[in-house]
C-alpha cells in the first residue's frame, strides 16, 4: 500500500513538472512571436525612413545639379572656364555620395538577411 501511494505521488509530481514545464514552453514562445512580430516591424520601419533618406538625398542631388546647370550657363566665358573645375569637383563628390549610397543600400540588406538567418537559426 505504502509503495502504491509513493508511485502514485511520484506520478503525480512528475505531471505537475510536465505541465509547470508545458506552460513555460508556451509563455517563451508568444514572448517569441511578440519579439519577432517586432523585429519585423521595426526592420520595415527602418526600410521606410532609409527609403525616405534615399528619396531626400536623390531630390538634393538633382537640385544640386540643376542649380550648377543654371550657374553654368549665366557666367560670362572667363569666369565659366574659373567655375569649371569647381563644377568638376562637385560633381565628382555627388558621383562619391551614389556610390556612397549604393554601398551603403548593399551592406543594409547584407545585415537584413544576416538577421534573417540569425533568426531562422535561433529558431532550431
Amino acid at each position: 500500500m505504502k509503495e502504491r501511494d509513493d508511485m502514485q505521488q511520484e506520478r503525480d509530481f512528475e505531471s505537475h513538472r510536465a505541465r509547470v514545464a508545458e506552460s513555460r514552453f508556451a509563455a517563451l514562445k508568444d514572448k517569441t512571436s511578440r519579439l519577432q512580430a517586432d523585429v519585423r516591424r521595426l526592420q520595415d520601419d527602418l526600410a521606410e525612413k532609409r527609403m525616405h533618406r534615399l528619396e531626400s538625398s536623390e531630390s538634393i542631388l538633382q537640385d544640386a545639379r540643376s542649380q550648377l546647370e543654371v550657374l553654368q550657363r549665366s557666367l560670362s566665358p572667363s569666369v565659366a572656364s574659373e567655375q569649371t573645375e569647381l563644377t568638376k569637383v562637385l560633381e565628382s563628390l555627388m558621383d562619391d555620395n551614389e556610390v556612397l549610397k549604393r554601398d551603403t543600400a548593399e551592406l543594409q540588406h547584407f545585415l537584413a538577411s544576416l538577421g534573417k538567418k540569425y533568426m531562422r537559426y535561433r529558431k532550431r
